[in-house]
């Protein structure tokens, strides 16, 4: 990377600086990043851009198929921005924000020289077929990061970009899916297909994170994106299911992934205090065209007998395998904000069995700190208790009643009490 300002030092020859951008043969490529002042001073030969368009000229016109300098129009500029001696070049446009991602991609494409459409071998397999991994997130990150652009000046365009990366999200997901059959034949036990697409969808894990947790902390991200999200991950499973006849364990990253996802965004909900969301998320129902109802939450699982079995037939003798490979996929301090979203599922419908009659089973728990975890500490502040009522829809007088007849945690299954977090059942709201 050669920059003026990083390259240039008092005392040198600044005419043998811009000639370096012909001759050295250490500069493969040279961005020219075009806006109105640029062309005035190019096609004027004013000043500096002025010697540097000199500079370049005879290079271009003497070689028509150089590909060294790249014309790139900026944000907040267009064609008629393109000095005059670069005007009949193919350039890359980033001043349009429906197509900024798919013309960032095409220019670091060509910076690293890996086209995205590869000239096959004659007569052999065509190379765009397997000179790429499958799971290319490419394409989800390009969207991430247009939800990182925008989320200050277009609140509006940031939550429609998230739906492109649903889309973008699902489509790797039936990428990772078609493959499944060629990794079955390949393994002799079925959890070890399961695993392995598991290992694949590690790379949707940073965008998704990425991504939710920026609309989260500006508070964009509702309900209705959310179920929406969901229930792409139902739509998907059914329609493979209804047009193949694959094995169950065929859709056990479908199932992991949706479940992972709801997780994630539990956790940045809870960690930027977005209580009326959550609960409006925990309140809707989703549609499971696999049952052809509306569902709740509490059907956004994973239960695979594949890693069942695995766990039989390696003998790990492990309480919640599922548990655990989600600890091995995060950090320990986001793995542990993600326990504490998932002793909250599991909390919410034992309190209100009435609105909540799916249960939800923490498969984290194991991990969970069993004595202090602020959310539920924070109970004993009736001001936090009246945040967090809209979550669990009883008062505190219900709460109180619920904490002394139900037992809300499992000592078998290793899942903390909720009243052990309080010390004791009276000291709901006796703070302020």
């Amino acid at each position: 990377m050669v920059l003026d300002v990083w390259d240039l030092e008092p005392g040198q020859d600044k005419y043998s600086f811009m000639e370096s951008m012909v001759t050295s043969n250490e500069v493969d490529k040279v961005l020219l990043i075009c806006d109105a002042k640029y062309k005035a001073k190019a096609d004027s030969r004013s000043g500096g851009v002025g010697t540097e368009a000199q500079i370049i000229t005879p290079d271009i016109y003497s070689n028509t198929s150089q590909t060294k300098f790249i014309a790139i129009i900026a944000e907040g500029s267009s064609f008629g921005d393109v000095p005059v001696f670069v005007q009949s070049r193919i350039h890359i446009n980033l001043s349009d924000d429906i197509t900024y991602a798919d013309e960032y991609e095409k220019l670091v494409r060509h910076i690293y020289e890996m086209p995205k459409e590869v000239r096959p071998a004659l007569g052999g397999l065509p190379s765009f077929l397997s000179a790429e991994e499958s799971v290319d997130t490419f394409k989800l990150q390009s969207i991430g990061k247009d939800i990182h652009r925008v989320i200050d000046t277009n609140k509006q365009k940031a939550q429609n970009l998230f739906t492109s990366f649903v889309e973008e999200y699902i489509e790797i997901l039936t990428v990772i899916y078609k493959e499944t059959e060629s990794i079955d034949n390949e393994e002799e036990f079925s959890d070890e297909v399961t695993m392995k697409n598991l290992e694949k969808t590690i790379k949707l894990q940073q965008p998704l994170l990425e991504a939710v947790q920026v609309l989260s902390e500006a508070g964009l991200l509702n309900s209705e994106m959310v179920i929406d999200f969901m229930e792409q991950h139902f739509e998907l499973a059914y329609k493979l299911k209804m047009s193949t006849t694959s094995k169950e364990y065929y859709f056990d990253h479908i199932y992991f992934m949706m479940h992972e996802a709801f997780l994630i965004i539990i956790v940045y909900l809870v960690k930027y205090k977005n209580y009326i969301e959550i609960g409006n998320i925990l309140n809707s129902k989703f549609y499971y065209k696999g049952v052809r109802r509306d569902v709740a939450y509490g059907y956004i699982r994973f239960k695979s007998d594949s890693l069942s079995s695995r766990n039989t037939r390696l003998k790990l003798n492990r309480i919640s395998i599922h548990g655990d490979i989600l600890k091995k996929r995060f950090s320990p301090k986001f793995f542990e904000e993600l326990t504490v979203a998932d002793l909250l599922l599991y909390y919410v419908p034992i309190l209100n069995p009435i609105q909540y009659p799916q249960g939800w089973w923490p498969v984290t728990a194991l991990y969970a700190d069993e004595n202090n975890i602020t959310l539920f500490r924070k109970l004993k502040s009736k001001h936090h208790f009246e945040q967090m009522k809209c979550i669990f829809n009883i008062d505190s007088e219900e709460f109180k009643n619920k904490l002394r007849t139900e037992s809300i945690g499992s000592f078998h299954y290793h899942i903390p009490s909720l009243v052990d977090y309080i010390d004791g059942v009276d000291n709901l709201c006796s703070e302020v």
